[in-house]
């Protein structure tokens, strides 16, 4: 009978023990599960700012484009314009030009 009471007494021993392990266990998955879930959130807003941070640059791709062509009309204006004062200044231009044609 002593060694039923002996083994049973072990038994329970290792039953708490097992409990305390899995309580720990699943303390650690609880808080594993926490800080998958703010990885995940931090990862969404990442990506949030990525795609922001792209629209960005395709908005200053296209807005260098539209200065790049403005540039080159301004540079073509400004040529035309050097050369009607040119005409208008240098009378001897209009026999070289009518010669052109």
């Amino acid at each position: 009978m002593e060694v039923a009471k002996l083994h049973a007494a072990e038994s329970a021993a290792n039953f708490k023990e097992v409990l305390k392990r899995e309580k720990k266990t699943l303390t650690k998955f609880q808080s594993w599960e926490k800080q998958k879930a703010l990885i995940r959130e931090e990862l969404r807003c990442e990506k949030a700012k990525l795609r922001k941070l792209l629209q960005e640059v395709e908005q200053a791709k296209n807005h260098k484009n539209q200065v790049e062509v403005m540039s080159w009309s301004s540079k073509f204006q400004s040529a035309i314009l050097y050369i009607v004062l040119l005409y208008l200044q240098y009378p001897i231009l209009h026999c070289c030009i009518a010669c052109i044609y």
